[in-house]
């Protein structure tokens, strides 16, 4: 069947490779602002059935959009799915999210081009990177050591080829020259270097000026017939429109005939549209001088050089504290999971499936602990002594709070400090900058877009200004007598007038460890042994107190309590 033009598939968005000429951070921030933040970011299999309904035989089913296909579960089924219909298939993978069942299904497939993206040694990029990331030097470069699970999947793709065209059946190829622990594969397949560009400026913070007229291919390139089918069934206009900027219709709400003699698709492509005056399709990008003059400065090294820890274990609050449900902090954690800068999430074994599906192509270490197996469940048995005792109740203000009633709610939250130093211990994306991040702290980020890199360019230019230091937000309103003062005494574990936050804060490796034994000196060699105990918010006030250089100071002077201007001062 002769085709007439293609359709490209983007199953989700967001990518865990974040290849540094690849615009994901544009995608994920113009997705929520274009398409809508309520919007499905990942296709579900009847969502591509309903659309693939109405588009024609004569048009090729491209499995190369913005992102890796299998970072979405269903990606095999829509493979056949479209196979079984009859349609000439296109893919083009990196094995990332691959698994060994789906391939076999899929495998015998005749498919019009199979393409396998093989990592690079020219490029920063995440494909088949081994976690916690390992960085070696070869011939003068840093670069990154690829995992077991990539060379097993990619020894069983060699072992099992798809039946795609050519000798091989498989077409390899990398951008820039190719990972050098893969250089044997010269030896037995042919492996393409490709060219890169600037996705029509997408790659940039900023779009440059216009491309020149003479280069200028307004109008007379056929891609603008190749658009992009997305997750909620919207179409965008070419594999370069990573910005969304021209939104071209939606084949949930139109039949095909429909959208192809809407007035704007055919005023699009007749004239084409804005974005390809900055499109330069067929220019040259290899040589250091021009990529250095267009790319994205560090689009990886930035998202990398954070990582953010997390955790959340269900304690029974609703019913042995304030009633607060754990179902609410689900829901909270799940959008605290789309926050797309590498994370360490620590969650009981029940929780470990919720997290994978949520975080699916991003950069993610899970640490399954049983809540008997955190860092100060050993305490459990003193606490629960402390809280129980009658002089404890008779000292301790307020004695009607969580922390004073609820064992295993001061096991979690000072658990946050040893869970932070055993990530930076570990660095498992071989980060500079370490912040822990309160799981249902979402709530709080009011309209700021989580599927943002998180914190942003100028507060890592913040972080990198103060190395030494682990910053903090504290509330300057409310308690100024304690804010104000010199020092703090032990006399305070028994208050519980808290002013440093303990949602949010962060710093470099070497204070940030610091601040985490300071903390566990307060907690263990203080507290427990002064028969008290209090929340994670007081111990913090107190090392603050008694190690001021240790520290910058976010000072909050907002009227309402407990807001987090913090939040948005890292999103600015």
């Amino acid at each position: 069947m002769n085709l007439k033009h293609n359709i490209e598939i983007t199953p989700r968005i967001g990518c865990s490779n974040i290849c540094e000429y690849c615009p994901q951070s544009t995608l994920i921030k113009r997705y929520r602002e274009r398409i809508g933040s309520d919007k499905d970011t990942m296709m579900s299999l009847e969502t591509f059935k309903k659309c693939l309904s109405t588009i024609p035989k004569d048009i090729g089913i491209n499995f190369t959009g913005y992102v890796e296909p299998f970072l979405n579960p269903d990606t095999a089924e829509m493979i056949l799915h479209a196979n079984e219909r009859g349609y000439s298939i296109l893919l083009n993978t990196t094995l990332v999210g691959l698994k060994k069942d789906d391939w076999m299904k899929i495998r015998n497939i005749h498919f019009r081009e199979l393409h396998i993206h093989l990592p690079s040694f020219s490029y920063e990029e995440m494909i088949g990177v081994k976690i916690p990331v390992e960085i070696y030097e070869h011939n003068g470069k840093k670069i990154k050591r690829l995992s077991e699970d990539y060379y097993d999947m990619l020894n069983f793709i060699i072992q099992n080829p798809g039946n795609g065209w050519g000798e091989y059946k498989n077409d390899y190829h990398c951008l820039g020259d190719l990972h050098p622990e893969l250089h044997d594969l010269r030896n037995h397949f042919y492996v393409g270097e490709r060219e890169i560009n600037s996705r029509a400026m997408n790659i940039l913070l900023e779009k440059k000026g216009k491309v020149p007229d003479e280069i200028n291919i307004r109008g007379n390139c056929s891609r603008v017939y190749q658009n992009v089918l997305l997750p909620d069934g919207s179409l965008s206009l070419c594999c370069q429109d990573y910005g969304l900027d021209e939104i071209m219709g939606n084949l949930l709400e139109n039949t095909w005939e429909e959208y192809i003699n809407s007035e704007h698709v055919v005023e699009v492509r007749k004239n084409g549209s804005d974005l390809c005056d900055y499109c330069e399709e067929g220019l040259d990008y290899r040589d250091d001088e021009s990529w250095q003059a267009w790319r994205r400065p560090g689009q990886l090294s930035y998202i990398m050089s954070f990582t953010l820890v997390t955790a959340l274990y269900d304690i029974n609050r609703e019913n042995d504290g304030d009633g607060r449900k754990f179902s609410e902090y689900l829901s909270w954690f799940k959008e605290t999971l789309k926050i797309p800068t590498s994370m360490v999430v620590y969650v009981d074994p029940s929780l470990v499936d919720f997290v994978s599906e949520n975080r699916k192509g991003l950069p993610t270490k899970i640490e399954s602990q049983k809540l008997e197996e955190i860092p100060y469940y050993f305490l459990k048995n003193n606490i629960e002594n402390i809280i129980n005792s009658s002089d404890y109740k008779e000292k301790i203000s307020d004695p009607k709070r969580l922390e004073c009633i609820n064992s295993l709610y001061n096991i979690v939250i000072f658990s946050k400090f040893q869970w932070v130093k055993k990530s930076i211990e570990e660095n498992y994306f071989n980060s500079d900058i370490f912040l822990w991040l309160d799981a249902g702290l979402s709530r709080l980020f009011y309209e700021i877009p989580l599927t943002n890199p998180y914190p942003s360019v100028n507060a890592l230019d913040a972080f990198k200004s103060n190395k030494n230091k682990v910053i903090i937000q504290t509330s300057m309103s409310y308690y100024p007598n304690l804010v104000n003062a010199n020092g703090c005494s032990e006399e305070y574990f028994w208050d519980n007038r808290s002013w440093v936050m303990a949602g949010l804060w962060g710093g470099y490796k070497k204070p940030m460890i610091k601040f985490c034994d300071l903390i566990d000196d307060t907690l263990q060699n203080k507290m427990i042994s002064g028969r008290m105990v209090n929340n994670e918010q007081i111990a913090m006030a107190y090392v603050y107190k008694n190690n001021p250089d240790l520290f910058l100071a976010y000072e909050n002077v907002a009227t309402m309590h407990r807001d987090y201007e913090f939040i948005q001062e890292l999103s600015k």
